[in-house]
């Protein structure tokens, strides 16, 4: 299988083996290669037909190493004559001008390959006595050396994944090698086609992406974030990570639930922290508890009324896309979702009021609720999977999960933003290790604890996500789904708040969504 950064779509091809240089018939293969649309560059049709006939023949490149040796082997009848000679007649009339041998020496991985295959051949050479002037040529050692430790060691969890496809996109090179015990080179696994796909397959999902990108933009208008002081960046740092994560043109709806969603939980801290009186949090939350007789209740400040119809318009219209996947009105589960939040994020600010530390399981039972991820998953599930009943949805293994999950994002969280909410005097979990301990703990040794319950939780997430259980009624986009917003807690808190000060992100705005993706000259 065939898989190069993009989504994929099977086409199932003839496969060949090949030994001693003969081709034999084996089995059916399958390449994955997204051919559903067209373009003016890419004739989907005609790339399949030559990726087709590559199938036909595998073709590898010589190997001057396996050569060598082979040309060492003296003859049973003439011991001091070598028994392929025809070996030993490659060896001389291929060495490279730089008087090496093997592939050209020019990327770093190939050094130790040129190096040696070189000492092999000059073996061989000096075994027979021949090619004295070409064992006295070469200056292929001190060759450039490509570094590339630094982007190798980056936090894993911490990427953009669609970041990732663009550049191996771009880096790829159809005349790229490989290692066994030897580089070779095989057209069968490094071609033109295959980018073509690749890239059609990524400027396809970039014009989707555009296009939520500028329904967002409307909705935001439309619901009045601005004068909830929520700036227009917000747009594009609360949709990037996940569409980075689940990018297809058939997850937009997904993709669009999240980013609103996340939106719509960034006035509510700050209404909550700081700008908002008792009067209006009461009032917010009586509005959200009676949403469906809301115009009898009244607004206590227009702050309060533009956030809630923003609320009140939105869940409507995520209501109504769950509805058309899940064949039932999910209203009622979506609201209280919501509720939930509100309540525990009251609890937070009667904490901060009352001068509070509480302890550290009262605390996670409130703060992993605050910061709304059951919420913003639950309802993005109704519009990603197919139907899902409310024993799928109330059922321990989902539960776990999700535990799992907010545990994830909420720790990542505090551990970049203790410093913060110290001086604020709201809760958070390393101050609170710290005050309880009683002068015993650091702050960097509370960091380190919390470090080490996000690795075990990390841990047991991602071994029920990819653990195939029989019994399981969770379908896998719901698990894949969970792991990905932990992707994305990793995104935005591993370098400070990426969320608030998205400078991290910037940089990839331009070449996800507007910049397309095109062949580079070694690719051409």
């Amino acid at each position: 299988m065939l898989h190069i950064g993009s989504r994929s779509k099977t086409i199932c091809l003839s496969d060949y083996k090949v030994t001693n240089g003969y081709v034999f018939h084996h089995r059916p293969s399958i390449v994955r290669c997204n051919c559903n649309h067209a373009s003016s560059s890419v004739r989907p049709q005609e790339v399949k037909e030559r990726i087709r006939k590559i199938f036909g023949k595998i073709e590898i490149s010589p190997s001057c190493y396996d050569t060598a040796w082979v040309a060492m082997v003296p003859s049973r009848d003439e011991p001091k004559q070598p028994c392929f000679a025809q070996c030993l007649d490659w060896i001389l009339e291929n060495q490279r001008e730089d008087g090496s041998w093997g592939l050209s020496p020019t990327h770093s991985l190939l050094v130790k390959d040129s190096l040696s295959s070189t000492l092999a051949c000059l073996l061989a050479l000096s075994k027979w006595s021949v090619g004295h002037k070409l064992v006295q040529r070469g200056n292929f050692v001190d060759r450039m050396s490509q570094n590339e430790v630094e982007h190798a060691l980056r936090n894993f969890s911490a990427t953009l994944e669609r970041a990732e496809n663009r550049r191996y996109i771009e880096s790829y090179d159809v005349n790229m090698f490989k290692f066994s015990k030897t580089a070779y080179r095989s057209p069968n696994i490094y071609n033109r086609d295959f980018i073509l796909f690749s890239m059609h397959d990524f400027n396809i999902c970039q014009t989707v992406h555009q296009q939520d990108i500028q329904e967002l933009k409307r909705w935001y208008e439309d619901c009045k974030l601005d004068q909830l002081g929520i700036s227009p960046k917000y747009i594009y740092t609360s949709y990037m990570p996940m569409s980075s994560l689940l990018f297809g043109p058939e997850f937009s709806d997904a993709r669009s639930v999240f980013a609103k969603y996340v939106l719509l939980t960034t006035p509510l801290d700050d209404f909550f922290d700081e700008l908002a009186s008792q009067e209006e949090l009461l009032n917010l939350i009586e509005l959200v508890k009676g949403w469906n007789r809301y115009s009898t209740i009244g607004y206590v400040s227009e702050r309060v009324e533009i956030l809630f119809l923003a609320i009140y318009k939105t869940f409507n219209e995520f209501a109504a896309k769950a509805e058309i996947m899940q064949g039932r009105c999910v209203k009622d589960q979506i609201f209280d979702l919501f509720l939930d939040v509100l309540n525990c994020m009251m609890r937070e600010v009667e904490w901060w009021r009352e001068e509070k530390t509480p302890s550290v399981e009262e605390y996670l039972s409130i703060a992993c609720v605050t910061i709304a991820v059951k919420a913003i998953l639950f309802t993005t599930q109704y519009v990603l999977a197919p139907k899902l009943s409310e024993e799928v949805i109330k059922s321990a293994e989902l539960g776990e999960i999700c535990k799992c999950t907010t545990m994830v994002c909420r720790l990542l969280n505090d551990t970049q933003t203790y410093k913060k909410e110290k001086e604020e005097r709201s809760s958070n979990i390393v101050n609170i290790l710290v005050t309880q301990s009683e002068g015993t703990v650091s702050e960097e040794e509370a960091v380190e604890q919390v470090k080490e319950m996000l690795e075990m939780n990390r841990r047991k997430l991602l071994r029920m996500v990819l653990h195939k259980k029989e019994s399981s009624q969770l379908p896998q986009v719901c698990k894949d789904l969970f792991w990905n917003t932990s992707k994305v807690a990793h995104i935005l808190y591993s370098n400070g708040n990426e969320f608030r000060s998205p400078e991290g992100l910037k940089s990839n705005i331009n070449t996800l969504f507007y910049k397309p993706v095109d062949l580079s000259p070694k690719q051409a």
